[in-house]
């Protein structure tokens, strides 16, 4: 039987550090040392520029979409869903169980395929840093510490080629194709394998030469005591490549040889300042006490862009929120609490029910599990608008009717 634990999108964010470099707090502090050859010039004028304010605030989910798709994973138990992408019409998800850490669904939610085996063995890993969906036939994975990208072929479902990373990539934590041969990784602190080495965040490697092109955002003394654990730090939007990692002053978008700002955080009173950052802290407890009693927002991970908005989360007075950016407007709202009108008609706070996984085009991606469902049922029929809910909701109520407190997450795709 699975423990019914209550997790949140910053779940293991706030962890010491057991292995090397294993995920913990990044801390992003912007500048470019003169005279590196192979690092080129951070430009600051933004595109755009967005207020984030802790607001509480109810959002109602058909203010943002029209319509839902529930997959209920099947087969083998499945740890929480951390990563979902979508391709064609099937699920990549990244969530261990025995056979390993990234498995295939079907938009039925049945089990296909574990595209990379849990071990030592030749196409087995003995960890999964992330994956990206390269085109409609190929999945890359970031195994073994980012010692190894395996490339993995939905049409023939096998592993079809291993590349070695060089001592740079070791550590890296997030990884994003770029062109035909280059490709961006990022690393939030230094790697045990390349302690002396590590400079740089966002390292850029050439595959065909497999040297390291460009680097970006020097690794702070900071970050070797403190880290924020995101699987989202990197984003292809609109033909652009974005990056994001927590404490930043916004999001950028990579360019040939520079960075620039897509979307700058407006300073106000709610920023963490710049002089808490750049204090050199002695362990995790001295930062995570500041971060606890602060009046300012930190912990802002998990940027999930759609064609319409930016989803992400953050923390501010021991409070969790959900912030929303409109793209179109190019304005942001922060939410305590969710009213789900399109599924369970309930209203609950954010991260308590729904938890933000990811994002493709037009789609929002979320994940709840059976057991707060099957919670809310209860709740409804302990209330008496239970009946009143099975006339508005056919679809839901069946399938919470089927359900088991014990089955694998639900993963919800919203269309916008």
């Amino acid at each position: 039987m699975k423990t019914k634990t209550k997790h949140s999108p910053l779940s293991g964010i706030l962890k010491m550090n057991t292995i090397n470099y294993s995920v913990l707090v990044s801390m992003l502090i912007v500048y470019v040392l003169s005279g590196c050859a192979k690092t080129r010039k951070t430009d600051l004028p933004a595109q755009n520029r967005v207020a984030i304010t802790p607001e509480d605030a109810t959002l109602k989910l058909s203010d943002l979409f029209k319509s839902y798709r529930i997959v209920p994973l099947q087969g083998l138990p499945l740890e929480d869903a951390f990563n979902v992408d979508v391709v064609d019409s099937l699920l990549v998800v990244y969530g261990g169980n025995e056979k390993g850490e990234i498995h295939l669904y079907n938009l039925k939610g049945e089990y296909k395929d574990c595209l990379v085996p849990s071990g030592r063995g030749v196409d087995e890993a003995y960890n999964v840093q992330t994956f990206r969906i390269i085109d409609s036939l190929t999945v890359e994975i970031l195994c073994n510490f980012a010692r190894k990208l395996f490339t993995y072929s939905l049409k023939e479902n096998r592993i079809v080629s291993q590349r070695d990373l060089p001592d740079e990539i070791v550590g890296s934590e997030d990884f994003i194709k770029l062109d035909s041969v280059r490709y961006a990784f990022f690393k939030p602190r230094k790697s045990l394998a390349n302690d002396e080495g590590d400079e740089y965040k966002i390292n850029i490697l050439n595959l065909t030469t497999n040297t390291i092109e460009q680097q970006y955002i020097p690794i702070t003394h900071n970050d070797e005591y403190i880290a924020f654990g995101q699987l989202r730090r990197f984003h292809a939007s609109d033909g652009k490549i974005l990056c994001h990692d927590v404490f930043s002053p916004g999001i950028y978008q990579m360019h040939p040889d520079s960075l620039s700002l897509y979307i700058a955080f407006e300073e106000g009173e709610y920023a963490f300042p710049q002089a808490l950052l750049q204090k050199e802290y002695q362990s995790f407890d001295e930062f995570s006490d500041v971060c606890d009693n602060c009046p300012y927002i930190w912990g802002h991970v998990d940027m999930a862009e759609s064609s319409k908005y930016i989803l992400s989360t953050y923390l501010y007075k021991n409070a969790l929120y959900l912030n929303v950016i409109n793209k179109e407007t190019m304005t942001s709202k922060s939410y305590t609490h969710i009213y789900d009108d399109l599924i369970t008609d309930a209203t609950f706070e954010a991260f308590d029910v729904l938890y933000t996984i990811a994002a493709t085009p037009n789609v929002q991606i979320f994940s709840m599990s059976p057991f707060s469902f099957k919670e809310i049922m209860n709740d409804k029929k302990n209330n008496g608008t239970f009946e009143e809910y099975q006339k508005h909701y056919p679809q839901p109520y069946a399938l919470s009717e089927r359900l088991s407190e014990d089955d694998n997450s639900l993963i919800i795709l919203f269309y916008e």
